[in-house]
Parts: C-alpha cells; structure tokens; sequence
C-alpha cells in the first residue's frame, strides 16, 4: 500500500461505486453502505479504510452475467487504540484516560480518505463523516448511517465490552475502549442535531 494518496477522496469514491453499479437503485445502495461504514469508522477510531480496504465482490449467475454487490466491510485492525500500550510508554491507554482525554486521541489520528484531495493526511474518522454531512451532495449517505447508531448506548456498549475475556484484553484497555467509543458515539450524534 502506498501512503499519501490524497486524490482518494469521497467523491471518487462514489464515482466509482456509479461506475461499477451502473443502475442507479445498486449504485444508490452501495454509496449508502460506504457511508454506513465510514459511520463505523468513526465509531470506532478506525483509520485504515485507505484504497485496498473496501471492494466490490462478483459472481458469475447461472444466465452468465456478473452480479456484484458492496463487499462486507473488513480490516478493522487500526482501531479502537491498537498501538498503545497500556501503561509506562509516552503513547498509552492509561495517559488519554487520566491526563489528555480520549478526546485528544479521536482527533490526533488520520484517515485515509480525503475530502478535498489536498494536504499530506486525510481527516480523522470523526472529522471526514463531519465534514461529509456538511456537503448537501453527501448529506443524506451519512444521516442514514448515523441514524444506525441509535440502537447503541453506553450500557450497550460497556456489556460487549466487559464480556471480552480478559486474556485477550486487558482491564486498562477495556476502559479506554469503552470510554473512546462512547465518546465517538456522543460526538457522532451531535453531527445529527
């Protein structure tokens, strides 16, 4: 993969989905889906939806023709505070917890999609769906997208967390988990008032 790629931006994105789904209902549907998972994104400080992560799938019907559909959404590896540790290094868990504030962390990571095709890094998650609901030609994408998360709250959240074994996750990053995604839920549904 190849980093600074700021001509991937959304618009060519959706471009894209209208050429591969040339009739308008396909295209209309997977520009939702796109959007729908820039949502989740966000939702979860995901920063890797360059290029290579997300696709389009085909398949070959019995009469010949391709039929495609908007791929599932894959490779989420690079959220929710991966790289950190969780105590006794500059970048941990435990310092945007009790000193800078998950909110600190939110902001300071980019994404791989770009609004306007300028600058060295793409916004963060949070600030490319912010930035999209604010353009009418996207508008509408996003709020469906956002309007998915409400069936999500923090008690819902903090049960799938606390039911992650603790051998695969620790305490520490259990709470900065459902502390960053409660924060990027709250920030997201400001985006809709």
């Amino acid at each position: 993969m190849r980093f600074d790629q700021n001509q991937h931006t959304i618009q060519r994105i959706f471009n894209a989905l209208g050429g591969i789904f040339t009739d308008t209902k396909s295209g209309e549907k997977a520009r939702f889906e796109m959007a729908g998972y820039l949502v989740f994104d966000a939702l979860i400080s995901n920063v890797d939806r360059h290029h290579e992560n997300w696709g389009v799938l085909r398949k070959r019907n019995n009469e010949g023709v391709w039929k495609r559909r908007f791929a599932p959404s894959y490779d989420h590896a690079s959220s929710l505070g991966r790289e950190l540790q969780d105590r006794n290094s500059k970048q941990n868990r435990e310092r945007y917890l009790r000193e800078l504030g998950v909110g600190k962390y939110i902001e300071k990571g980019h994404g791989a999609i770009f609004v306007d095709g300028t600058g060295k890094h793409g916004p963060s998650p949070l600030r490319l769906v912010e930035r999209c609901t604010e353009i009418d030609s996207f508008r509408t994408y996003f709020q469906k997208g956002l309007k998915k998360l409400d069936n999500l709250d923090s008690n819902r959240i903090s049960s799938i967390i606390s039911s992650v074994p603790s051998d695969w996750m620790s305490e520490m990053s259990k709470e900065f988990t459902l502390a960053l995604i409660v924060e990027n839920l709250r920030l997201l549904n400001e985006l809709r008032r």
